[in-house]
């Protein structure tokens, strides 16, 4: 027997609408579930013989043959009506014109499932689709992000099409997009999680890499190690909204996800990629009188010629290996490093000039970082447009270096694989007029050098 002195709203906090069946339904079952009345809703409670006809021989009044309502029929009924008005009473007005009229609550409860959960092709299709076409939006945390992907997830099972969990697994690492490229790497690797665990790894992750995105500028500014940055983040973790990836930032391509998957970055600790491609490696400008620590966006291993100059617009130094490609070099005896792409960290050998030479026209190189066993000759995208009027274009094929105020093309440049490279004249015929001459009278020279 249901209780009649039940506090509904402790159960069924929601009005049901068109959108949050899933949610509602659910309040429903628990609160008919606590009152042992589920099989009024389903049918698996059925009203019992609702009349009886007296037997005369047995009848105080022999003539009262009239058919009797049951003792069971009416114990039933009052439990249903009871349930029926306390499912009414949860309804917003366009839900309760669908039930008008109807006697109990199996009738009402099936009204509004073929409502707002149909069993129709067309009703999980277009749920299907919203699942698959779903994408993070970038001023969306990530919790409401989930929140609408188990929406999404929830009115599919509400019809009987519920989503199997590595299903839930793959659609929602595939909804992150390019900004979790790094994370979704990391979590297809097998065995994959199960769908509880990767909603709680992607929510640590997520408050992780805001931590780090909020801190790093003070991290920089103050000269804090990292070892001493995720002590802080340890001891305080921040509850900070997401800040996505600068812009402009490079993405790495399918190859380097596949070939870096099983790869910790050694500058943010994080799965799925190496340093010279970590986003939160920082970039900061320094006066060119002092010796910058530059990221170079290259590793060990090569397949780039002696005379070729890889550009790099990471870097804030020319670098090379080789003191042959130098004139007028000058010892270096500073403590500063130069931290290469793997992760390893080289010293800085000397400080010489160089230049690049193409038909009739010249690149000098002033103040090239000699760093030994490097195996890039690398070129500062940077330090070449500060230094000179000069503009550097790249397109999907090439590379080409433009005379700023004429737009004449100077140098042309090839691009191989991922790197856009410049060839040099391998004969050395650097002069020592180039050693201090302005951005003025290297203008003059263009062409004619």
């Amino acid at each position: 027997m249901a209780t009649l002195s039940l506090n509904v709203g402790n159960f069924i906090t929601l009005r049901l609408t068109p959108n949050n069946y899933p949610l509602w339904r659910e309040q429903a079952l628990a609160l008919a579930e606590s009152q042992e009345l589920v099989g009024h809703l389903t049918n698996e409670d059925p009203a019992p013989n609702k009349y009886v006809i007296p037997d005369p021989s047995n009848s105080s009044d022999a003539e009262n043959t009239n058919p009797q309502l049951t003792d069971a029929f009416i114990t039933w009924r009052k439990s249903d009506r009871l349930l029926r008005g306390w499912i009414i009473g949860t309804l917003s007005e366009e839900a309760l014109s669908l039930v008008v009229g109807l006697d109990t609550a199996h009738a009402v409860w099936e009204a509004l499932k073929n409502a707002y959960a149909q069993e129709s092709q067309e009703r999980e299709f277009t749920l299907r689709q919203q699942l698959t076409y779903l994408r993070k939006e970038d001023h969306t945390t990530i919790t409401e992000h989930i929140r609408t992907f188990k929406g999404l997830c929830d009115n599919l099972a509400a019809i009987g099409k519920p989503i199997p969990d590595q299903e839930k697994v793959f659609c929602l690492l595939t909804s992150l997009g390019p900004q979790y490229a790094t994370f979704t790497t990391t979590m297809l690797k097998p065995p994959p999680p199960s769908y509880s665990e990767l909603v709680s790894q992607l929510q640590n992750y997520d408050q992780r890499r805001n931590w780090f995105s909020n801190h790093i500028d003070a991290c920089i500014n103050t000269h804090t190690s990292k070892s001493i940055l995720w002590q802080a983040y340890n001891s305080s973790p921040s509850r900070a909204q997401r800040r996505p990836p600068p812009p402009g930032e490079r993405r790495m391509t399918p190859s380097e996800r596949e070939k870096y998957r099983d790869q910790q970055c050694q500058y943010c600790g994080m799965m799925g990629h190496i340093a010279k491609i970590c986003w939160w490696v920082p970039k900061k400008s320094t006066p060119q009188n002092e010796i910058p620590q530059a990221l170079a966006a290259l590793t060990l291993d090569n397949t780039i010629a002696d005379t070729e100059w890889t550009t790099d617009t990471g870097a804030s130094n020319h670098m090379t290996g080789k003191s042959g490609m130098l004139t007028n070099i000058r010892h270096y005896s500073g403590s500063d490093s130069e931290l290469i792409g793997d992760g390893s960290s080289m010293p800085i050998l000397a400080i010489g000039d160089s230049y690049i030479k193409q038909k009739k026209s010249a690149l000098p190189l002033n103040d090239v970082l000699l760093v030994p066993n490097l195996k890039k000759n690398l070129l500062s995208v940077s330090q070449l447009t500060t230094q000179f009027p000069i503009n550097c274009e790249f397109s999907n094929v090439d590379f080409c270096v433009k005379e700023r105020e004429t737009g004449q093309a100077m140098m042309i440049g090839k691009r191989e694989g991922d790197l856009y490279v410049l060839s040099t004249s391998p004969e050395l015929y650097f002069s020592n007029r180039f050693k201090s001459a302005t951005a003025e009278v290297w203008h003059q020279r263009l062409g004619h050098l």
